[in-house]
């Protein structure tokens, strides 16, 4: 049962949209925390649509189609919002996304509440937050003309050896791309970045497949950074949840199956030049 008062839940579609651009009653029920049942949904929308604090636009896209909502840009209204959820809208730099991709947009702020839920200690920046970020340039070593090879989201930790910090990218991967786009990418992860991990979500099976084998055929070898623990720099899903351990099931570039927190768990707690992929298989203490 919803026990989240009408209030609380405005609030939280506010800060949803404030924070991630538009999304469908899709990706609002899947980020919003407790569940919230449609119906429900529903009814706070057209709450907030009568009251004009919520516009909304229609995409059609594969033969299918649906509402995104969004926090309306009259002056009034962002006012009201801001005080709501306790933020200037006007001082917080909008997300704007062109119609094609709503989508990928959608799961990009799904999965970045996915990953919140799991590791809370986590900062979490999606790609259009990168620009004048010094610690992303940093960590992505980044050239300010290689927005192509950004990922879509940057899980930042602080190591629990020496403090520094343990990075991982996330890439949210919807379509084949060609083998040497992959591979470009895949190699500035693994060989010019400072990145010490990478989670591919692949909505299908031959996706991970196809990265998979380009990163062992093409990358891997010259992979020198991470060599040692390659087969466990690299992680992949179909987005399948583990019910049992609360956590996506996730395999890696040898095809074996990995616990994502214990992979997170010996990251966070071994040196990079001490990391080898027999470290990976054994649980988190």
């Amino acid at each position: 049962m919803d026990k989240v008062l009408p209030h609380a839940r405005r609030r939280q579609v506010f800060s949803l949209l404030a924070e991630h651009g538009p999304l469908s009653k899709r990706g609002l029920m899947a980020c919003l925390e407790p569940p919230i049942a449609r119906r429900r949904l529903y009814e706070v929308l057209q709450r907030l649509l009568e009251g004009r604090l919520l516009t909304q636009r229609l995409y059609r896209g594969l033969g299918k189609s649906a509402f995104f909502y969004e926090i309306s840009k009259e002056p009034r209204m962002v006012d009201a919002v801001s005080q709501i959820i306790g933020k200037d809208l006007t001082a917080i730099r909008s997300p704007y996304f062109r119609r094609i991709e709503l989508i990928h947009s959608e799961n990009c702020a799904i999965w970045k509440e996915v990953f919140k839920r799991l590791f809370p200690q986590a900062r979490i920046i999606r790609e259009h937050e990168f620009y004048g970020n010094g610690e992303v340039s940093q960590l992505l070593l980044s050239q300010g003309n290689d927005r192509e090879t950004d990922p879509d989201l940057l899980l930042i930790f602080e190591s629990k050896v020496d403090g520094s910090p343990i990075s991982v990218a996330i890439e949210i991967e919807r379509n084949p791309k060609s083998k040497v786009r992959l591979a470009r990418k895949l190699r500035k992860y693994a060989a010019q970045s400072r990145l010490d991990g990478v989670i591919y979500i692949c909505e299908e099976h031959s996706l991970s497949e196809r990265l998979r084998g380009v990163y062992n055929s093409w990358v891997l070898r010259d992979a020198l950074r991470v060599k040692q623990y390659g087969s466990n720099f690299i992680l992949f899903s179909d987005g399948a949840f583990d019910q049992g351990a609360g956590e996506p099931m996730m395999f890696n570039a040898a095809l074996e199956s990995v616990s994502l927190k214990t992979w997170m768990h010996k990251l966070l707690n071994t040196a990079c030049s001490s990391r080898r992929d027999l470290n990976f298989r054994s649980p988190a203490l």
